[in-house]
């Protein structure tokens, strides 16, 4: 699997219908305090890692998608950051690449500001 994420260049995690719940119902906790907030999406994280991989994505359906990710690089290419886009909506195969796309230029972008280097191997939308 990790093979399959590193030659996309980002990663694409399952949304279920108990995490969408569990995002709807924290989202009505409108008194979630600032401090607890950071907990909880870390919690919600840790609940929708499961990963999509290419062979998932079949044309003509809709995938429930969390979060995707892809990582900007330090001067020795080793990750740096984690760049995220919290999805949380049914998108299809074409959706997903368009944001993932995206998702891997803003991470190129931000490699370059921070004097970073890609790894040779690091896919370029």
């Amino acid at each position: 699997m990790l093979e399959t994420v590193r030659a996309r260049g980002y990663t694409i995690e399952r949304s279920t219908p108990a995490t969408a719940r569990l995002r709807d119902l924290l989202g009505e906790l409108d008194s979630l305090s600032e401090r607890s907030r950071p907990t909880v999406t870390a919690l919600l994280h840790e609940i929708a890692a499961i990963e999509y991989l290419d062979e998932d994505l079949v044309a003509g359906r809709r995938y429930p998608v969390g979060v995707m990710s892809a990582p900007a690089f330090g001067r020795d290419s080793e990750a740096a950051l984690n760049i995220s886009v919290y999805v949380w909506a049914d998108l299809d195969r074409a959706a997903i690449r368009r944001v993932g796309d995206r998702l891997s230029a803003a991470a190129i972008t931000i490699t370059e500001a921070i004097g970073g280097t890609l790894p040779a191997a690091f896919p370029r939308p």
